[in-house]
């Protein structure tokens, strides 16, 4: 498919798939991190235990509502899920594991601190998947802001173990690895300047945004000499002072005064209306 579009249409309209690369970054991490790895093992074995032993099960339910989640290994969020239920149940496992020599031990409370560590870490990317799946075609706009609202969450988030700030480096690392020439691919770039719910606010890099600004005003000016169109509305005559008459006054003074498009849609201020 990759061969067909740069065959095609060229290389640089080839867009990978946004959602897949993204949900590599926790998706490898899980996979590959030792720590992780141990760490999800030992949830594991304590929701299995509860799923095949009825008396445990029967405990828990009499306690609460909520019942532990079994993770799917080919789906990192399924993880996430059963971290955090497990969490929130941790305070009622704990004395019911206590009371089957065959149960297996519960973590102890260092190991539950990072379990809640990961957990609010993986949540950046949790809420970026709710956004490109619940919609049918995602728009290329979004792709950078999201990106730049993922590295701005776990740069400020805190974490008081090692072990967590181990996490958050990870996580950093692998989506860097992926994303930090996000915003020098150009269909991106344009996209996102043009949507006027972000325009330039998440570019971190300004001489791509600057690059993309310049290709925009080149396109227009293309576009510009191919038609006559801007002569014909500046040189026709004006209606009689009717709401028609005083929009064309107002669109002439504006491109008398501001030139390109591009930079009246960047001065003006940002819809507040983002999804």
């Amino acid at each position: 498919m990759k061969k067909a579009i740069v065959d095609g249409f060229g290389a640089e309209k080839y867009l990978a798939c946004f959602a897949h690369t993204l949900n590599l970054v926790p998706g490898n991490i899980i996979k590959d991190d030792a720590i992780v790895k141990d760490l999800c093992k030992k949830i594991k074995t304590i929701v299995t235990y509860f799923k095949h032993s009825v008396p445990a099960a029967d405990e828990l339910r009499m306690k609460s509502t909520l019942k532990l989640i079994q993770n799917v290994d080919t789906r990192w969020n399924s993880t996430k899920n059963m971290l955090d239920q497990f969490i929130k149940l941790a305070d009622l496992i704990s004395p019911i594991l206590l009371q089957s020599p065959l149960a297996p031990p519960m973590l102890n409370a260092s190991e539950l601190q990072t379990t809640k560590e990961f957990a609010e870490l993986l949540k950046p990317f949790e809420d970026a998947t709710h956004i490109i799946c619940g919609e049918m075609y995602l728009a290329a706009s979004k792709a950078i802001p999201i990106v730049h609202t993922i590295k701005n969450k776990l740069t400020s988030s805190n974490s008081d173990t090692k072990i967590g700030i181990h996490f958050k480096q990870e996580l950093m690392k692998q989506l860097l690895k992926r994303f930090e020439h996000m915003e020098k691919v150009t269909s991106l770039a344009i996209a996102t300047i043009c949507d006027p719910r972000f325009k330039n606010i998440d570019f971190s890099d300004k001489v791509a945004c600057s690059q993309a600004v310049n290709k925009i005003t080149r396109m227009i000016n293309a576009t510009r000499q191919q038609s006559n169109e801007q002569t014909c509305v500046l040189n026709c005559p004006l209606p009689n002072e009717t709401t028609f008459g005083r929009f064309m006054k107002i669109l002439r003074l504006t491109i008398n005064q501001n030139g390109l498009p591009i930079v009246t849609m960047m001065r003006c201020p940002m819809t507040s209306n983002v999804t």
